[in-house]
């Protein structure tokens, strides 16, 4: 009797229970194992042709695989071959060989789906198809021009810019900041696989203001898919330390003490640069005019004032033997701010040079 009283408890229970199967509804949620990579090519990878292998690998856990699928560019998702009905507990590899892709960049796309419809998430690369061209690219610096001013103070940095054309597809634009044309070379981003059938712009920005007075290089060439190279284009410019205007007592720049030399320029008639430096310690320092060797040689006349800046200590035209630079050689009793005034011997000429001030 107490058996058939359970088998009747036992028939109320499934009374209206009902049972449904997962069939898969194309979440990744309902197969968390479902994973697809791409091992090759790696991101930006560039090709010169357009036929090329896609490697990667698929897990799926204890669900069969049903395909990996590739997707180029605007195209369809391509089931890659022998990934159907595929055991991926572990991490499987598989192979598709790409053809017949257009020239330019292209996105690669790829998933995987199991034998229980849910897809993977999706994973991404893009590659470059392109040709160097047969010919070597040309290359022109437009700006600056040779034995531009800068001073770095007024202008932290400085703009190289040119043209560019090959006819193929460019590796970069090569620029170099350096006194020698032979060194290493950074290539500018923006020139990176432009394909310029027609002369194209291009621009890098130099960062000077870690830099010292006097004459700089900055050169330039391209490079093609086809490692064939420009010709090196170079520029001369010139970095002054000053910052103008400084021609009085008040708006005077200040110099170093320490024998770093300072390059400046009288720019104008009558311009007379204002210069103020520390001595820490009595005794003597030298104040000394040479040539920066640059656009204009000046013939300097020096004056040394005291620390209110109108008492003259001393002055000096000439150092002496033909040479028109200016010396002085100067005990100074107390510690504290000096000044000097720099200009040409007759206050009517305009020209470059460098000034230092040292304690010997």
């Amino acid at each position: 009797m107490k058996r058939f009283m359970l088998l009747g408890v036992f028939a109320v229970f499934f009374i209206g229970c009902t049972i449904t199967f997962d069939t898969g509804d194309n979440n990744t949620s309902k197969n968390p194992d479902l994973v697809v990579t791409i091992t090759s090519p790696t991101n930006y990878s560039v090709f010169l042709t357009n036929g090329f292998l896609i490697t990667g690998t698929v897990t799926g856990g204890e669900v069969k695989i049903a395909s990996v699928f590739v997707k180029i560019a605007g195209g369809s998702y391509t089931a890659v071959v022998g990934t159907s009905n595929l055991t991926a507990s572990t991490a499987q590899v598989w192979n598709y060989v790409a053809s017949g892709v257009a020239t330019g960049w292209n996105l690669i796309t790829v998933k995987a789906v199991d034998m229980m419809g849910n897809t993977s998430v999706e994973k991404t690369c893009n590659i470059y198809i392109g040709s160097g061209g047969t010919t070597r690219p040309t290359l022109s610096i437009t700006s600056p021009t040779n034995s531009t001013y800068y001073e770095i103070p007024d202008n932290p940095t400085v703009s190289l810019i040119g043209m560019v054309q090959d006819d193929g597809a460019l590796d970069y634009v090569y620029v170099r900041w350096g006194a020698s044309a032979v060194g290493a070379y950074t290539g500018i981003n923006n020139t990176h696989l432009i394909s310029p059938s027609v002369a194209k712009a291009w621009t890098n920005v130099f960062d000077i203001s870690l830099y010292s007075g006097g004459v700089k290089m900055m050169h330039a060439y391209a490079k093609d898919l086809s490692a064939m190279h420009s010709l090196t284009n170079s520029v001369m410019v010139y970095l002054l330390d000053e910052d103008e205007p400084n021609n009085a007592y008040g708006i005077e720049d200040l110099i170093p003490s320490d024998g770093t030399w300072f390059y400046a320029r009288t720019g104008a008639a009558a311009d007379v640069d204002w210069f103020r430096f520390n001595v820490p310690t009595t005794g003597f320092y030298i104040m000394l005019t040479t040539n920066a060797s640059m656009g204009t040689e000046l013939d300097t006349c020096m004056v040394l004032y005291d620390k209110n800046g109108t008492t003259i200590l001393d002055q000096n035209d000439d150092l002496g033997g033909g040479v028109t630079y200016s010396w002085l050689n100067h005990n100074f009793l107390t510690t504290g701010d000096y000044y000097l005034s720099i200009a040409r011997y007759d206050t009517n000429g305009i020209g470059d040079y460098a000034v230092v001030v040292y304690k010997p």
